[in-house]
């Protein structure tokens, strides 16, 4: 069974705050973030056996973001782009009691670089009603473009962030 699906995201902050006590009458100030995201995913289940899966896939993404600042004196705006591609694998099958399962992706996300990463697991039907599992894994979480840019006011950008 293949599964396409085709999304797009939008995220709007926005504050405001006034300093009555900053000299020559105060400062009015403006913050604003907005991003949006493009997601394009395919994922396909290959039935090997009657207890055993092959699931594949990838995922691309598409991610523009605008901060803007304005006060009494001045304003800027900044624009940032990324793309994100993903792909991966795994299998996923039962003999007997035994029950298996290995999964692979590969992230490639621009200015986080790429990364590898991997589950296995395994359970035992010790009844009807209860599983003995263990499982390991490794993971890859870049930073949001928000975290990266934020807004000027709530959050302090963070262009260091891996």
């Amino acid at each position: 069974m293949s599964t396409v699906t085709a999304s797009q995201t939008e995220i709007r902050r926005n504050s405001h705050s006034e300093d009555n006590k900053a000299p020559f009458g105060g400062v009015d100030e403006q913050y604003g973030y907005r991003s949006e995201t493009s997601r394009l995913q395919w994922n396909n289940e290959i039935a090997l056996a009657p207890d055993w899966i092959l699931t594949v896939g990838t995922d691309g993404e598409h991610e523009k973001a605008v901060t803007r600042s304005a006060d009494t004196y001045s304003s800027s705006k900044y624009s940032y782009l990324r793309n994100n591609y993903s792909f991966y694998a795994g299998l996923n099958g039962q003999i007997a009691s035994h029950h298996l399962q290995a999964n692979v992706r590969y992230d490639d996300m621009d200015g986080s670089g790429s990364d590898t990463t991997g589950y296995l697991g395994y359970a035992f039907d010790l009844t009807p009603s209860w599983k003995l599992m263990a499982s390991a894994s490794t993971a890859f979480l870049a930073p949001t473009m928000y975290q990266l840019h934020g807004d000027g006011a709530w959050t302090a950008p963070n262009p260091h962030l891996d």
